[in-house]
């Protein structure tokens, strides 16, 4: 398999045992919803599937688990038989957790029930990921057993670099093969052992001559150790050298040793790549345990958030504008509120928080940026920003990118000393021509629009610039940093097909920039004012959420607009009560993670019913129901949890408005 292909870039070769035509089609749908090309090729007994493992050129194997004549169980033990990576998904609908275990200790990949087709694409992305990463370290691996082999044949025919030391002379001559392998000819060697001693690495100059001190004394039976060379155009050699005293005097004291020089270096390397892939393993499975703690608690902390806002912007409602408790209350949605950010940013980091690209004016967002960041951070800074006129539109996500700058110039903060300093935040047009795209490898040459966020600050060391985006290392005291900050950044940055550059010296500040690609896509102008609340004006409104807490402060939220609200807490009701009566609604709302049917499900049932029907999905986190996905369901809008009462408010004017200008038009 190409590295393209489990990078989703080209088409997949799905080999899929699946007795249900209609359940194979529902599949290929899914996996052609999130943009992944394949070759769906179903098969429903043992005679065909085999047949399409002797013809090869499977990536990957979907399966039911009860297919008559012929089950799932079956067929990952053939599998298996003949090849221990590919990746083997179970994708079923009568599957319990005691046999989904019992699949998985005996080699599959991963299952999916089929009434949570949403998990099927994340598993197949990471199950190929990981496939790539095994096969990697697999070819390693094989280099360094082939370098080991190479070791004893170089053993054996002798091709070794040589040595002979006469110690009273301090005279040290050495082979052909010796000087070649650190690029010297023989006429170029010193004949002295200080030449040597001269070529050794700094940070294995003292280890190796302790060691050899050892065996001079006769502590070791040999001199036996690994380390670098400095070779004649100045890189380094590994060399492992075998020797030992061959003559001593009659008090003990040595005369003579020989010994031997093999080349390395290409086990070495072998071996630091064995480590790469290992850690890259350790960190997929590290971001795959992220990513399911942050889909799994996102929905409930989210439901809690929501009645926190809610009530909260409720009570605040009922007080007096200038009253403490008004202002208590305040300080209550700011917690409140960076608890949401904080949801945000672990479901971002964890790429399960989807994002739109579209073109959007950077100018734009950096001077929205400016106005929240001029208010939150300390008045002792002088904050900045520098805007160059033809800076270009970009492909990105408004949200994501306001999120950057937040991010950087919160990093920025903290690096100032107390008395204040500068951040100074400037967006410009730029050019990358051939030769600076050669010098990196995430740029292309073309236009860009550039984000930079400048400091004062302490600065970065260099032994530290190359991790300050790794995810939790953070160089903050206790208490004050995540480590998430910037590795968001970093991601964010990789979405947008973007590159990012740090300029920073002790003492002298730092200055971040990010490349972003131009696009010649106008992008849609900015409204003209805030948008309007809702007017309920005594509109019937559906409101439906299992948590009886959120229910109510929705409800409350609507009655305060104006609207007549009917709350049901399970989807199987709401679904009963608007079936009796379709008519009765003027809008219906409804959260998407619930028992019976999901939100999405009620919904379709609602619109075949009647079409037309003005419905908003709200959900906790944007992997249970992508915007695309709800859009093309017929679902007006979508709206992520927690919401305040302005910002329901202002979906709810706009969904019923557009509801209006359909009915005019038609």
């Amino acid at each position: 398999m190409t590295d393209s292909k489990t990078d989703l870039l080209e088409p997949l070769d799905i080999l899929y045992l699946e007795d249900d035509a209609n359940d194979a089609e529902l599949v290929r749908v899914e996996i052609l919803q999130e943009g992944i090309a394949c070759n769906l090729n179903r098969v429903s007994d043992r005679v065909s599937f085999l047949r399409c493992l002797d013809r090869g050129g499977i990536d990957l194997i979907l399966a039911d688990y009860a297919v008559p004549g012929f089950g799932g169980s079956a067929a990952l033990e053939l599998v298996r038989e003949r090849d221990q990576e590919i990746p083997f998904i179970f994708v079923s609908g009568s599957m319990g957790e005691e046999m989904a275990v019992e699949t998985l200790k005996s080699g599959a990949t991963d299952y999916v029930l089929k009434e949570r087709l949403t998990r099927l694409v994340p598993a197949m992305r990471r199950a190929l990921q990981e496939s790539r990463i095994r096969r990697e370290r697999e070819t390693a691996e094989r280099a360094l057993r082939a370098s080991e082999q190479r070791l004893e044949l170089a053993l054996r025919g002798a091709d070794l670099g040589l040595w002979d030391w006469d110690l009273p002379r301090q005279i040290a001559v050495v082979n052909r093969r010796w000087a070649e392998m650190l690029e010297y000819s023989l006429d170029e060697i010193e004949p002295r052992i200080d030449f040597w001693k001269c070529l050794l690495h700094p940070e294995d100059s003292s280890r190796v001559l302790l060691a050899l001190d050892a065996h001079l004394k006769g502590e070791t039976e040999a001199f036996e150790t690994e380390y670098r060379l400095r070779t004649r155009s100045g890189g380094w050699k590994w060399v492992l050298n075998r020797g030992r005293v061959v003559l001593r005097d009659d008090a003990g004291q040595p005369l003579r040793a020989t010994g031997t020089h093999l080349d390395i270096t290409g086990r070495k390397q072998a071996e630091e790549t064995n480590l790469q892939l290992e850690a890259q393993l350790r960190q997929a499975q590290k971001m795959e345990a992220l990513g399911t703690l942050a889909g799994g608690i996102a929905h409930d902390f989210n439901n809690i958030l929501g009645a926190i806002i809610g009530y909260t912007e409720l009570v605040r409602l009922e007080l007096p504008e200038a009253g403490q408790a008004n202002r208590d209350l305040g300080e209550v949605l700011k917690a409140a509120n960076r608890a949401k950010l904080l949801v945000e940013q672990i479901l971002t980091f964890s790429r399960q928080q989807a994002h739109d690209l579209r073109p959007i004016k950077l100018p734009d967002v950096v001077q929205e940026a400016m106005q929240l960041l001029r208010s939150t951070l300390p008045s002792t800074i002088d904050v900045r920003m520098e805007i160059e006129n033809g800076t270009p539109t970009i492909l990105g996500d408004a949200t994501q990118v306001h999120q950057i700058i937040m991010n950087l110039a919160a990093n920025s903060a903290h690096a100032l000393p107390d008395n204040g300093g500068l951040i100074e935040v400037s967006v410009r047009p730029a050019e990358v021509d051939e030769e600076m795209a050669r010098g990196h490898a995430d740029l292309q040459p073309g236009i860009y629009a550039v984000l930079s966020v400048r400091d004062t600050g302490h600065g970065i060391e260099a032994a530290i610039q190359q991790r300050i985006f790794d995810p939790f290392f953070t160089t903050k005291a206790p208490g004050l940093g995540t480590g998430l900050g910037l590795a968001v950044v970093h991601g964010i940055v990789r979405k947008h097909r973007g590159m990012i550059r740090v300029n920073s010296d002790p003492g002298q500040g730092t200055d971040i920039q990010i490349y972003f690609p131009a696009t010649d896509r106008p992008a849609p102008e900015s409204p003209a004012g805030p948008g309007r609340l809702a007017a309920g004006n005594g509109k019937r409104v559906l409101f439906v959420d299992d948590e009886v807490a959120l229910a109510k402060v929705g409800c409350l939220m609507l009655t305060r607009m104006g609207f007549e609200v009917e709350m049901q807490t399970g989807s199987l009701d709401a679904w009963e009560a608007f079936a009796a009566a379709p008519d009765r609604f003027d809008l219906v709302i409804t959260d998407q993670t619930m028992p019976k049917l999901t939100g999405l499900e009620l919904a379709g049932r609602m619109l075949q019913l009647r079409p037309g029907l003005p419905i908003i999905l709200v959900t906790g986190y944007h992997a249970s129901a992508s915007r695309e996905r709800v859009h093309q369901a017929g679902i007006a809008e979508m709206v992520m949890k927690p919401y305040t009462i302005d910002s329901l408010g202002k979906v709810i004017h706009q969904v019923m408005q557009d509801g209006r200008s359909r009915s005019a038009a038609s």
